[in-house]
C-alpha cells in the first residue's frame, strides 16, 4: 500500500526533506504527521474504506496531505478538475461520500457538484494545511454542510 511506504519512509528518513511547496518545506516526519491528523479527522466524521472521496483542489500540498489521507483510510479518492462545468460533472455521474475543497474554491464546488448531502471538509489554507484539523466538531469552520 502506499500509505504504508509512506510509514515506512517516514521511519527510516524522518528529518530527509520530503516536500516543498513555495517557501514551505516538509522533511518526511512532518509529512506523514500531516496526514495521519487529516486521516483521522476522515474517521472521526466516519469515513471508512470503500467511500468514496472528492478532491476538488487545486495543486497543493492540501491536495496531497489529502490523498494520502483517503488512502490510508482505505477509501477511495476522486480527483475532480476545479474547473470542470456541472454539465462534465454529471456525465460522469459520480457518487461521493464526502468533498475535501478549499475555502477559496467551496462556492464554486457547491454549485457544480450540488449533493446537499455530502460533508465538505473545507481546508482553509491548502498551501500549508496548517491548523487544519478534521476532528473538529461539525460546527467548525473547516467541516461544513451546505444549508
Amino acid at each position: 500500500m502506499l500509505f504504508q511506504q509512506l510509514i515506512n519512509t517516514a521511519q527510516c528518513y524522518p528529518h530527509q526533506p520530503a516536500l516543498q511547496f513555495a517557501e514551505h518545506h516538509w522533511n518526511w516526519q512532518q509529512f506523514l504527521n500531516s496526514v495521519e491528523r487529516i486521516s483521522q479527522g476522515l474517521h472521526e466524521h466516519g469515513i471508512q474504506s470503500g467511500h468514496h472521496v472528492g478532491l476538488w483542489i487545486n495543486n497543493s500540498p492540501c491536495f496531497i496531505f489529502s490523498l494520502f489521507a483517503i488512502l490510508a483510510r482505505g477509501a477511495i479518492a476522486v480527483p475532480l478538475n476545479p474547473a470542470m462545468k456541472s454539465a462534465d460533472y454529471s456525465y460522469h455521474r459520480i457518487t461521493l461520500d464526502a468533498m475535501i475543497t478549499t475555502q477559496n474554491l467551496f462556492q464554486q464546488c457547491l454549485q457544480v457538484i450540488a449533493q446537499p448531502e455530502l460533508h465538505y471538509f473545507v481546508c482553509p489554507n491548502p498551501d500549508t494545511c496548517q491548523n487544519w484539523d478534521l476532528m473538529a466538531s461539525s460546527d467548525s469552520e473547516h467541516f461544513m454542510q451546505p444549508n
